[in-house]
């Protein structure tokens, strides 16, 4: 009884968790780690204290309660995560559309729970029929389940969870001390700018509220986004003020800036899209073997009756996923055509990032919604909000079935049988599905979009695909061809533009973590303190939000 309530307690604080730090993470920045890893830490520690005190609790039994609370929560990072980097897209497309929305928190409320509700469904539907091949492969050990798995049985651990409280706290403190005593000003300055000739050299001041926060992404991200973000600055520096100034002196520097980064991103999509035939048709032929698969295995019962049950289960599956789907799409104006093709591509691109999420802990799915969005706003003449939905969609689906697995893996791994799982995962989606709609507009509501706090880069890079043909043509070749240079330099060019659009401030300190990393003996022996500083940084500032 004590465990059970523990795990629910658990549960709820956690997806809460969850749904802020990676709400604030994805938007202020191009990257979304994983959640699931410092949850467990952090329930690790709850455990052990736990059971200094109360005898009613076995060690085993808290690690099972630790990985409950644990794949609950991280499907509450999914979601948030999606979220941060697909929702903003409505703002960069039509802001007074946006603003419309978010004078009205029920509205987003409503939008964030339905989306939400589907997209897990189906995400559930198809991990119920694709568990027991996938999780049987070798080549498929889904690394972050196998992470927590492994933190929730070593005793050593321990330590790292210590580090992880350490860095929370601490930054929690420091965190409350500055803002209600001032102790440090809240911006220092050390440099306020200067033209020298064709070139500016930015003014540099750090906000002290962010600066823990921002070196702690850095530090998780490592080397990723070092190179790239001192690419971004040096470009926007000695090569795009001069280029504007030389040669297009009529246009604003921001309407320059957008354009050229229109140019890299229109070029990063169309390489993409050379790629989708091969993996439409792979796709599709996974999806006839996989059907055929079932319908063998389902004639292959032990009895007729069986058989005919198993056909009713799946029958009514497909009835209860789709049929909400589409309810919930119509109401948004998606044609039955556009809704099957949505369908069919999100499931043709969730199976590839299942691949790469199951043998490298990632899933990639900007390029997939970049897969199903581009070909359906030729076909379809998506609406600006039909475009957020889309790549939303694209997103949510394919990070709740790559979680999903994640978190069975775990529980395979600590002995707790399916049904606990799924339930706990069923939890953590509807938490989630009640919770994301109204941090995200307490955030966006409190900060801004495109502002220096929350620049919502990923949401930028989306809408500029979407209206690229508005910009002048000579810049946007201009972009697409310093893209092509980024590519054959192996420079990835979503993380240069991040530099080219984020504030100057906020890059450095990205970078000075990056380097900090670096510069460590041992990253993973610190990966848990700087987790604890930026979740205990982000934590602060939804609370200053609410006060």
């Amino acid at each position: 009884m004590i465990a059970s309530l523990i795990a629910f307690a658990g549960a709820l604080v956690f997806v809460c968790f969850a749904i802020v730090v990676q709400s604030f993470i994805s938007m202020a920045t191009p990257v979304g780690p994983w959640i699931e890893p410092i949850v467990a830490l952090f329930m690790l520690l709850v455990v052990r204290s736990v059971l200094l005190f109360s005898k009613r609790i076995e060690a085993a039994q808290g690690s099972r309660v630790a990985c409950l609370v644990t794949v609950a929560s991280g499907v509450g990072g999914a979601v948030a995560t999606a979220f941060g980097f697909s929702f903003p897209t409505l703002y960069f497309l039509d802001k007074t559309l946006f603003n419309s929305w978010m004078a009205s928190p029920y509205l987003v409320a409503f939008f964030a729970f339905g989306i939400t509700i589907v997209c897990g469904a189906l995400a559930f539907f198809l991990v119920h029929y694709l568990e027991e091949k996938t999780l049987n492969d070798p080549a498929m050990p889904f690394p972050i389940g196998q992470m927590v798995g492994r933190v929730l049985s070593v005793a050593q651990e321990i330590r790292h969870s210590v580090m992880l409280v350490i860095g929370f706290v601490s930054t929690f403190i420091f965190s409350m001390v500055q803002w209600i005593w001032q102790l440090l000003p809240q911006t220092i300055s050390f440099f306020s700018g200067a033209t020298i000739s064709l070139f500016r050299l930015p003014a540099l001041a750090i906000q002290t509220n962010l600066v823990l926060v921002f070196l702690a992404i850095g530090f998780i991200a490592g080397s990723l986004l070092v190179v790239p973000l001192i690419v971004g600055i040096l470009s926007k520096i000695i090569l795009l003020e001069p280029l504007q100034k030389l040669f297009f002196p009529q246009m604003l520097f921001k309407t320059f800036l957008i354009a050229f980064a229109g140019g890299i991103m229109l070029q990063e999509a169309l390489l993409s899209l050379l790629k989708l035939p091969p993996l439409v048709l792979g796709g599709m032929r996974w999806v006839i073997a996989w059907w055929k698969r079932d319908r063998t295995a389902e004639k292959g019962d032990a009895t007729t009756v069986d058989s005919v049950k198993a056909g009713i289960r799946s029958f009514w599956w497909v009835v209860l996923v789709f049929g909400v789907g589409i309810a919930y799409f119509s109401y948004y104006g998606f044609s039955i055509p556009s809704q099957f093709y949505l369908y069919l591509f999100t499931i043709v691109c969730v199976q590839q990032a299942l691949v790469i999420g199951g043998k490298a802990g990632m899933a990639p799915m900007g390029r997939y919604a970049t897969f199903v969005m581009l070909p359906g706003l030729l076909l379809f003449h998506y609406s600006h909000t039909q475009a957020m939905m889309v790549s939303l969609f694209v997103w949510l689906v394919g990070m709740l079935t790559v979680d999903l697995f994640f978190g069975r893996v775990a529980g395979r791994m600590v002995k707790i049988d399916r049904r606990s799982i799924i339930m706990f995962q069923a939890i953590g989606l509807v938490l989630s599905a009640l919770l994301v709609g109204p941090v995200c507009w307490l955030l966006i509501n409190a900060f801004g979009l495109d502002s220096p706090e929350l620049c919502a880069q990923r949401a930028q890079a989306r809408a500029l695909l979407v209206t690229a043909w508005q910009f002048d043509p000579i810049v946007l070749l201009l972009g697409a061809a310093f893209g092509f240079i980024l590519q054959r330099l192996k420079i990835n060019p979503i993380l240069v533009f991040t530099g080219l659009v984020i504030a100057e401030q906020f890059s450095l300190l990205l970078i000075a973590g990056g380097v900090l990393a670096l510069l460590v003996r041992d990253r993973a022996e610190w990966e848990p303190f700087w987790s604890g500083v930026f979740a205990a940084g982000s934590l602060a500032m939804l609370i200053k939000v609410f006060v």
